[in-house]
């Protein structure tokens, strides 16, 4: 994420909506009683049927096998953000583990030395992250 907005921005801890997501995910358990599911894109990614199986039943809907694949291109609900870091979603035809050249291009990224810049803000959100990580499905 904070690599994601150093590309169009700097972004600063309260953008990167982490220390929000710990709350909204306490208060959502004090509320409920239930806690919520927690998604972690890269398990999304590597078995996404079976991710969204989980998802369907934690809210009680049928899955449906079209839910793994959509058209390509924008859609009406992208948002402002769309033309900034959607370049690979309106290219993307659904969620496949075996697409290599995805998975080459995100590693190689994550191959890189992190911006020494951006390690300030790294330190502040990673407690958040990894709450949400061991949270998470």
């Amino acid at each position: 994420l904070i690599l994601s907005f150093a590309k169009v921005e700097a972004a600063t801890f309260e953008e990167t909506g982490y220390a929000d997501l710990v709350q909204l995910y306490a208060d959502l358990v004090d509320v409920t009683g239930t806690p919520p599911l927690v998604v972690d894109s890269d398990t999304l990614n590597a078995h996404p049927e079976g991710v969204l199986r989980a998802m369907c039943a934690h809210a009680g809907i049928k899955f449906t096998p079209n839910m793994l694949t959509w058209p390509a291109g924008p859609k009406p609900c992208d948002g402002m953000w769309a033309p900034y870091w959607y370049d690979r979603v309106w290219a993307s035809t659904g969620l496949d583990p075996t697409d290599g050249a995805k998975k080459r291009e995100v590693d190689d990224e994550r191959d890189q030395p992190f911006p020494p810049e951006l390690v300030p803000l790294l330190e502040l959100c990673l407690p958040m992250y990894d709450t949400l990580r061991r949270l998470a499905i």
